[in-house]
C-alpha cells in the first residue's frame, strides 16, 4: 500500500510541477507576442533539479498525510511547495547575479506555482488514483495558476511603481539652422512636437535617439531630454507618473517642462552622466 501510494505521489508531482512550473511562463509570452520565448530552453535547465526534490518531498508528504482529510494535503502539501519554489527562485538569483533579471516571464510566479500544485497533488495522492482524476483535477488547478499570474503582475508593478518608460533624447540648435523639430527617427509621438513648441526652448530641435524600459506594458511614462551643450556633472532627473515630461537643459541645470499638475513626477529618477564628448554621445542612463 506505501508503495503504491509512493508511486502515485511520485508521478502526480513530477506532471503537476511540470504543468504547474510552465503553464504562467507560456501564458506570459503569448501575451508579449512569445519575445524571449528562448528562455523556456533555460526555464527546463534549472526546473529538472527541482522536480526530483519535489517528487521526494512529495512522496514523503503523501506517506505522512495517507491518513488525513485530503483538505489537509491540499494546505499542507500547497504552502511547502510554495515555499520550495520560492526558495528555489533565491537559490537561481543567487546563482545567475545580475543576469537573473535577464529572465523573460516571471519565474518567481512559475516556481512557486509549480511547487504548490505540485505538492498539493502529491499530498492528496491515495492508492489507485488514475489519469482520469488528473484530467478532472487540472480544470481548478490550472484556473488557480491563471488567476495567480494575472494577479501577480499587477501586484508587483504596483508594489514596485513601475511603468514603461521611455527616454528619447535630442540636441538643441540655432534658430533657423533646419525644421524647429528635426525628428527624421520618428521617436516621437502624437502630441510631443506641440509640447516642445509650448515649452519655449529658444532653437530649433534635432531628435538623435532613444530607449524603452519595457519591464512592464502599463502604464507609460515618457521623458524628453534636450541639451544645449555636452554634460560637465551627473544630473538627477524625476520620473513622471504616467505620463510625458520635457527636461530642457539650461545653464543651471535641466528646467522641466510641463510643472506642478501638468507633469507630475515620482521618487525615482534617471541619471544624465556628464561623461559625454557631445551631445549626440551623451549618456542617459
Amino acid at each position: 500500500m506505501a508503495g503504491s501510494t509512493g508511486r502515485t505521489a511520485a508521478w502526480r508531482a513530477g506532471v503537476w510541477g511540470v504543468l504547474g512550473t510552465f503553464a504562467p511562463a507560456l501564458v506570459d509570452l503569448s501575451t508579449s507576442g512569445w519575445f524571449g520565448a528562448g528562455d523556456l530552453r533555460g526555464l527546463l535547465l534549472f526546473t529538472l533539479p527541482l522536480l526530483l526534490v519535489l517528487v521526494v518531498s512529495g512522496i514523503a508528504l503523501a506517506r505522512k498525510l495517507a491518513q488525513r482529510p485530503r483538505r489537509a494535503g491540499l494546505v499542507i502539501g500547497g504552502t511547502v511547495g510554495m515555499g520550495i519554489g520560492f526558495l528555489w527562485t533565491l537559490a537561481n538569483a543567487l546563482l545567475l547575479g545580475p543576469w537573473f533579471a535577464a529572465w523573460s516571464f516571471p519565474v518567481l510566479l512559475c516556481w512557486t506555482t509549480g511547487g504548490a500544485l505540485s505538492l498539493a497533488a502529491a499530498a492528496t495522492s491515495r492508492p489507485g488514483t488514475g489519469w482520469r482524476r488528473v484530467a478532472v483535477e487540472s480544470v481548478p488547478y490550472l484556473f488557480v495558476a491563471m488567476v495567480a499570474l494575472y494577479i501577480y503582475r499587477p501586484a508587483v508593478v504596483h508594489l514596485r511603481h513601475d511603468q514603461h518608460l521611455t527616454l528619447v533624447y535630442g540636441r538643441i540648435g540655432p534658430s533657423g539652422a533646419g525644421p524647429a523639430v528635426d525628428d527624421s527617427r520618428e521617436l516621437l509621438i502624437p502630441g510631443e512636437k506641440e509640447l516642445l513648441a509650448r515649452a519655449a526652448i529658444g532653437g530649433s530641435v534635432e531628435v538623435v535617439g532613444g530607449h524603452a524600459a519595457n519591464t512592464t506594458q502599463q502604464p507609460r511614462a515618457r521623458i524628453l531630454v534636450l541639451l544645449r551643450r555636452p554634460v560637465d556633472r551627473v544630473y538627477r532627473l524625476l520620473q513622471p507618473d504616467a505620463t510625458t515630461v520635457l527636461y530642457v537643459q539650461e545653464d543651471t541645470g535641466f528646467r522641466r517642462y510641463p510643472t506642478g499638475r501638468e507633469g507630475p513626477v515620482g521618487s525615482r529618477g534617471r541619471v544624465v552622466s556628464g561623461r559625454a564628448r557631445s551631445q549626440r554621445n551623451a549618456i542617459l542612463g
